[in-house]
């Protein structure tokens, strides 16, 4: 299976968004490449949701 593009764009802002960033680096983020990231969010929207509930999820269970 080849990866796009697209496809590591989209698993790299997910990565760093919902797993590595603090929310000091995302509002620096935001500060500095605030088109930038509003379409990623906007994009990815639905991907971002998801992860959280995961996480959210999992957190209970342990």
């Amino acid at each position: 299976m080849v990866i796009t593009d697209a496809e590591m764009e989209k698993q790299n802002f997910l990565s760093w968004y919902c797993f590595y960033a603090k929310p000091k680096e995302i509002e620096c983020a935001m500060k500095t490449h605030r088109a930038k990231m509003e379409r990623y969010i906007e994009k990815y929207y639905s991907e971002i949701m998801r992860v959280r509930m995961i996480n959210s999820l999992r957190e209970k269970m342990f």
